[in-house]
């Protein structure tokens, strides 16, 4: 399942895994309800990360992978006017370390690397040093989550975290005093990631599936699912079959304009809608078997 990987704070940055020769591309933009947008279609296009400037995107990608074709025709659809500039080699990782900075959800969770100092007036501290995995909070998708997450009760529940990524959702569950946890990725290097949080924060009750799909028989008191619209409306049967009575599913990962279709899935499905969030054009909803 593609995901969309994770922004750094303050701007939309992703760490890159080793020095390469990158192309800048940069695109103009009217809003940010465009910027959003345009930010992640530029990840399904494969860019490591996207920085936000003042009424323009700075988008970069490794030279071997860059299709000009491809990023011209996303200018031309969006009436974006598109510069790209050769970056010369430098070291990502550094780079990324002295930016990522540690995020709070209010007082509820704080969430920081190793190579932080502990966080102050939180209930919850996760410790989540991502690669190329998606979910560290600061994206309005995984901020939403976390948000729902301490609303409902986990504790004694079985959860399912679907598209773990980092992990954080998972590792937040077993926070909360979830019992089992089952957190699934197609990924290679975000089972690894996953693992070496999991680790980091002490967890024992997260089981690791690398996976696209539900290739399990048990059902969940909670399901958890920040992907995107595609593979949320093709996941949506097999989330209501794998929810326990009275179960909840937790969605994020979803547009603003998405609103309308993923309710109208929800109820074909059988499932009952109960809320939603929204954040920076963001979408975030809550249902329940």
């Amino acid at each position: 399942m593609k995901k969309l990987k994770e922004p750094k704070a303050p701007a939309h940055q992703e760490l890159f895994l080793s020095n390469h020769m990158y192309q800048e591309v940069i695109l103009t933009v009217r809003d940010t309800a465009e910027a959003e947008q345009l930010i992640a279609e530029l990840m399904m296009l494969g860019y490591d990360g996207v920085e936000e400037r003042e009424s323009m995107l700075a988008a970069y990608i490794a030279k071997a992978t860059y299709d000009a074709g491809a990023v011209q025709e996303l200018a031309n659809r969006h009436n974006a006017s598109l510069t790209v500039n050769e970056i010369p080699d430098q070291n990502w990782n550094q780079v990324w370390e002295n930016n990522y900075k540690p995020v709070q959800v209010g007082n509820f969770a704080g969430i920081r690397a190793q190579f932080h100092q502990p966080l102050a007036d939180v209930k919850f501290e996760l410790l989540i040093t991502p690669k190329m995995s998606f979910g560290t909070g600061h994206h309005a998708t995984t901020y939403m989550m976390l948000d729902w997450m301490r609303e409902f009760e986990f504790s004694g529940k079985t959860v399912l975290d679907m598209g773990t990524g980092t992990g954080v959702l998972a590792i937040m569950a077993e926070k909360l005093g979830a019992s089992r946890i089952i957190a699934i990725d197609i990924d290679d290097w975000s089972i690894e990631n996953a693992k070496e949080n999991i680790e980091a924060n002490g967890c024992h009750r997260i089981q690791l599936l690398q996976s696209d799909k539900l290739n399990t028989s048990e059902l969940y008191d909670v399901i958890l699912a920040n992907i995107n619209l595609n593979v949320i409306l093709e996941l949506l049967p097999a989330f209501r079959n794998h929810l326990s009575h009275s179960g909840l599913l937790i969605l994020s990962g979803l547009l603003t304009d998405d609103e309308s279709r993923v309710k109208a899935a929800g109820i074909e499905t059988g499932i009952d809608f109960i809320a939603q969030k929204e954040k920076n054009n963001w979408l975030s909803m809550t249902f329940k078997k």
